[in-house]
């Protein structure tokens, strides 16, 4: 009995030697396949340094060409939300497993249709460049085929935004582009490809590269893609409410304030917030171009995080799907410049003047001594005129109180504003004798307000604007929106904000607007 106990015991050793060996040689075959595969990548892109070849095939998605149709087909089941195509979509970059739902959805919109050129516009996640840099030429390859880059078109683009750089190595290990390129050639057929990496970009920059890509595809109508996650590291319950609101600010086309929001994004109220949206800086240039081609149409298509696919629900990565429909063809870029006003133009000397007594003015109220008179009495300080006191202490507002009306004489209209400013404005305490010696004084000199057909007719950095709407009414000076760096969309949700009123209501027929100019003198 022991002898058979003993024979038993060295069978199970043996058993547990093959099967080591086993293990062991199956490890080695597969480590001799990866590196077969690298090598074999690296020498066809010797042989083809135009020939992208899948870098996340295998692992992010499957790289069997049949299991990856049906895997797609699953995701891009279903019925669009309308009849209509749109002109760009935002879909996430995640594992299929864990966002390719979200992607199928957005994905879906555009089953069927026929576009002759995609562009898609990502945040490299592997490679650091400081301007947008495309491939310039030759095959994006899946296990589903070639799609051509669309050399020609890209030379182009690169005539309208000279920045534009083309390096093909920004692309050639970087999971966010290649993960949509089996969608589209799912559901389009015959496109090439404009492949774009980001680096981090200011609101002017991204407000110019929108534009251009506007003036491109007046002549050659494209897809827009950007691909982007949303927030990354929040619990799964913090996640689904800071995604939703990025999602609103995207429909209301905030690409300003939601820029400054993933500036900020460790400083928010959610704890383990990394980013918002990793891909923010293509979503503003989306953004810009929506604003460039007059398009407002933005829906949320579908949102859900990794928790919602087995993943961690303590740290979750959120995903979002967008689509923006509407007409491109009209180009209407703005001239943010133009700031000259074409009547009553106040002189710099008189704008100094004013400057003087609205601080002599504030002075002697908070000193309880006579109020001070203009040291001239030239007509134009007797005319009616609409005016704004602003305070600021250290660059930070301390008071602004107006008059946007023509109610009262300039000069009256300075001091009674001064005063307001400094101690009614109720936003702020009373500005005290002590402190207004580090306070900066600026004057806003108005035209008389007049009313447009639309908002469409406003131009920031030009016009002040008056909203109108349900009974309410709320302004914003002209130099507000340059100085904060908003766009229209942003400015006028802003505004309705300011009004009490919900942010998305100042595209309703209920609203309407008027506009004015100011001449701005600051001490």
């Amino acid at each position: 009995m022991q002898k058979k106990l003993m024979r038993c015991c060295m069978t199970q050793r043996k058993t547990h030697r093959s099967r080591n060996t086993l293990q062991t040689g199956k490890k080695m075959i597969t480590a001799a396949i990866i590196s077969m595969l690298a090598l074999t990548t690296l020498l066809c892109a010797h042989i083809n340094p135009g020939l992208r070849l899948p870098v996340c095939a295998g692992s992010w998605y499957p790289d069997n060409p049949e299991e990856l149709r049906a895997v797609l087909k699953s995701y891009t089941a279903g019925e669009p939300i309308t009849n209509s195509f749109p002109y760009a979509l935002i879909a996430p970059h995640a594992g299929y497993q864990f966002s390719g739902n979200i992607a199928g959805a957005a994905y879906r919109q555009v089953k069927g249709a026929s576009y002759k050129r995609v562009i898609v516009l990502s945040a490299s996640h592997t490679v650091h460049c400081t301007d947008p840099t495309v491939i310039p030429d030759g095959i994006y390859r899946t296990p589903l085929g070639d799609v051509p880059i669309a050399d020609k078109e890209i030379k182009k683009l690169s005539a309208l935004y000279p920045r534009l750089k083309h390096d093909p190595s920004v692309d050639s290990r970087d999971h966010t582009i290649e993960l949509h390129i089996p969608f589209l050639q799912t559901v389009l057929r015959d496109f090439s490809l404009i492949p774009i990496q980001m680096g981090p970009l200011s609101w002017t920059e991204c407000r110019a590269f929108g534009r251009a890509l506007a003036a491109f595809t007046k002549e050659y109508p494209a897809l827009i893609i950007v691909s982007s996650d949303l927030s990354h590291y929040p619990n799964a319950h913090d996640a689904e409410t800071v995604d939703q609101e990025t999602l609103n600010w995207i429909t209301i086309g905030a690409a300003s304030h939601l820029l400054d929001r993933e500036k900020h994004a460790a400083l928010l109220q959610y704890p383990n917030v990394q980013t918002t949206a990793c891909g923010m800086v293509p979503i503003a240039v989306l953004l810009y171009y929506s604003l460039a081609v007059d398009t407002h149409d933005i829906r949320i298509i579908a949102s859900g995080h990794s928790g919602n696919s087995g993943g961690d629900m303590k740290k979750v990565v959120g995903y979002g799907a967008l689509a923006f429909y509407g007409d491109v063809h009209t180009i209407r870029i703005p001239d943010t410049k133009e700031k000259n006003m074409s009547e009553n133009t106040v002189t710099d000397e008189q704008g100094k003047e004013l400057l003087t007594l609205a601080r002599e003015t504030i002075t002697a109220f908070l000193n309880n001594t006579p109020t001070p008179t203009a040291k001239t009495n030239e007509k134009l300080f007797n005319e009616p005129r609409g005016v704004f006191v602003t305070l600021r202490k250290n660059h930070d507002l301390r008071g602004c109180i107006g008059y946007i009306e023509p109610i009262k004489p300039l000069r009256e209209a300075v001091i009674d504003n001064a005063i307001s400013a400094a101690v009614r404005d109720t936003r702020f305490s009373p500005v005290t004798p002590d402190e207004l010696k580090s306070i900066s004084i600026e004057i806003s000199v108005l035209t008389p307000p007049k009313k447009v057909a639309s908002y469409k007719d406003i131009v920031i950095g030009k016009h002040g604007i008056i909203l109108h709407c349900k009974n309410r009414s709320a302004t914003f000076l002209p130099q507000v929106a340059p100085e904060q760096g908003w766009d229209l969309p942003t400015t006028l949700s802003f505004l309705a904000s300011k009004a009490g009123l919900p942010a998305h209501i100042w595209r309703s027929d209920e609203c309407s607007f008027e506009v004015y100019e100011a001449q701005v003198f600051n001490e």
